[in-house]
């Protein structure tokens, strides 16, 4: 089967609305015309983009405004621990608490100017999650109060590709 008959085939059984989505647009070689594949009943169009010009267009104030539907008032002086917390969605994460009021304690191996400049964010540097010794040494040491939560971001690929065939389940374990 080609792609192009399972998008015609998913198109018969599929209500429509105005317009194409990319995903089909660049993925497929079948016609929908003017119509755009949505999905049944009770679940949301993957398009993110799409969702959001639509919530933008019926000014779905839920949608929009994640205050609406997240309240972290409950992190306000909880201790929390976040691993790999010093760039990406580890930051991202760091910045959040900090935001909503808890108390960050970051470890990864290095910090980056923009977790320094976050007031009150205890850091503890030189830790690899990799490294049974250092997490149950250096890490556990500059601890000196307990945790309300961890948020285990860290990670890290040891190998090009992984499969069944090459994994290395020890190092897997230690990670876990």
């Amino acid at each position: 089967l080609s792609l192009a008959t399972c998008a015609s085939a998913f198109v018969l059984n599929a209500r429509t609305v105005s317009e194409p989505t990319r995903w089909a647009r660049a993925h497929t070689t079948a016609s929908f015309s003017d119509a755009e594949v949505m999905p049944r009943a009770g679940f949301s169009k993957a398009d993110q983009v799409a969702r959001f010009e639509q919530a933008k267009q019926e000014q779905n104030g839920r949608y929009l405004d994640i205050n609406t539907v997240f309240d972290g008032s409950y992190l306000k002086g909880k201790r929390v621990l976040v691993t790999g917390g010093n760039q990406g969605l580890g930051l991202a994460i760091v910045k959040e608490l900090h935001t909503q009021g808890a108390n960050v304690v970051v470890v990864g191996r290095k910090s980056s100017t923009d977790l320094d400049a976050l007031p009150g964010v205890q850091v503890i540097t030189g830790v690899d999650v990799t490294d049974t010794a250092a997490v149950s040494g250096k890490m556990i040491s500059e601890i000196s109060e307990p945790l309300d939560y961890v948020i285990n971001n860290a990670g890290y690929f040891w190998e090009e590709e992984e499969t069944l065939a090459n994994i290395n389940f020890d190092e897997l374990l230690e990670l876990l």
